[in-house]
């Protein structure tokens, strides 16, 4: 059973200002400077025993220390966190659900942006490093996972706030949907076709009129069914409506 904790997993006073160091793929090393989200999947023991998750992801701008790579970056951490019921347990108590291992979507999104990275793909963040740590004794779940990606900060918005508003006319919207189309069928070609079709993942720089596709958990390699372009995936990534019309016809559409 999923719930919301109404925690905060990543208190600012803790993480701002952090340094992080990496070591893959090459030295460098990174101060978080501004939170921008962050998100949980809370689970029971139960849940866990099932097969679920227990964790919490937050993504921070951060600025670079050392190391030669861009001033600016990225950074998603993923942090175990303890079952429901167990978050005011004593450390030594929590430290027994700790795992080592990573969860089956942390390694999906890893092998993601390094297939893409490899194929040098202009559409979606290229992938700067990668580091696993073990949580100290004050931490949610001590000795627990706790991974952090490092990657290119895009330009850009999320333009799920403004899509069907009035904030973004019928001009940018068919913009939009020409570039994602590009962005998507690039990604295709470097191996990756994401499974998670939201327009929550995408990025909009409309003045280099450029489309990024991003949070790549959920994914698939390319085949003879899977990646090939369908005019119905405007719908599916909810950058089109068809609510009364035809779905194999697109003048019928909301646009």
């Amino acid at each position: 059973m999923r719930v919301r904790s109404y925690i905060t997993w990543f208190d600012e006073v803790e993480f701002i200002g952090r340094e992080i160091t990496f070591t893959e793929p090459f030295p460098s090393t990174w101060r978080l400077e501004q939170k921008l989200r962050e998100h949980e999947r809370f689970a029971s023991e139960d849940d866990v025993k099932s097969g679920l998750d227990c964790e919490a992801q937050a993504v921070f701008v951060c600025s670079r220390v050392a190391g030669q790579v861009p001033q600016e970056a990225i950074v998603k951490i993923r942090l175990q966190i303890p079952w429901i019921g167990t978050v005011n347990e004593p450390p030594h108590t929590r430290a027994k659900q700790a795992k080592s291992d990573w969860t089956f979507f942390a390694k999906r999104e890893l092998e993601a942006l390094s297939i893409l990275k490899h194929n040098n793909c202009s559409s979606s963040p290229a992938l700067l490093g990668w580091k696993r740590e073990e949580q100290d004794a004050h931490m949610w779940v001590p000795g627990g996972y706790m991974l952090c990606i490092l990657m290119e900060r895009l330009r850009g918005v999320n333009p799920e706030p403004y899509y069907w508003g009035c904030k973004m006319d019928r001009e940018e919207r068919d913009e939009l949907r020409a570039a994602f189309k590009k962005a998507y069928l690039e990604c295709v070609a470097c191996g990756v076709v994401h499974g998670d079709c939201a327009i929550r993942n995408l990025v909009w720089d409309r003045e280099l009129q450029k489309c990024y596709l991003v949070d790549f958990e959920i994914f698939y390699r390319p085949s003879k069914r899977l990646g090939k372009w369908q005019d119905i995936d405007y719908i599916e990534w909810n950058l089109a409506e068809c609510s009364d019309g035809d779905l194999h016809d697109m003048s019928t559409w909301k646009l």
